[in-house]
């Protein structure tokens, strides 16, 4: 579900909050693989046996792998969130979070640093000012 669905249905506040909630849970699975892999690779001198050795190498790497995963995710929801949290606020009378998504769609420029910037055109409900979150 991208951000546009996840804001009407819950409203911005709500969307905002459980993204906020779901990046820093992808950030202490990170941390929690980073200490698998120490662990892991500490107990590679104590293991008797190569295959037994090679095995805690291959965990170590599948939890590098996983953490580095958790990390990236970690990230792209958290800058997701607070670009659209800057924007929240109507250029016309400054209400936050007041408003109703009219449309949504994919970046239509090339995107530089990897991320998903999808854009968000909203109308505030006080006002009735459109604007484009992007």
């Amino acid at each position: 579900m991208g951000p546009a669905e996840g804001i009407r249905r819950r409203g911005f506040r709500k969307w905002y909050e459980r993204e906020l909630v779901e990046s820093h849970l992808f950030l202490v699975s990170a941390f929690l693989c980073l200490i698998a892999v120490v662990a892991l690779l500490e107990s590679v001198s104590t293991a008797e046996g190569r295959a037994a050795q090679a095995g805690l190498v291959i965990l170590a790497a599948a939890a590098g792998g996983v953490g580095f995963r958790a990390w990236y995710q970690f990230q792209r929801q958290l800058a997701r969130a607070e670009r659209f949290g800057d924007q929240a606020h109507c250029p016309a009378c400054d209400a936050y979070a007041r408003f109703e998504v009219l449309a949504a769609g994919e970046p239509a420029r090339p995107v530089e640093d990897g991320m998903d910037h999808p854009w968000i055109k909203v109308r505030c409900r006080r006002c009735r000012r459109e604007w484009v979150m992007e």
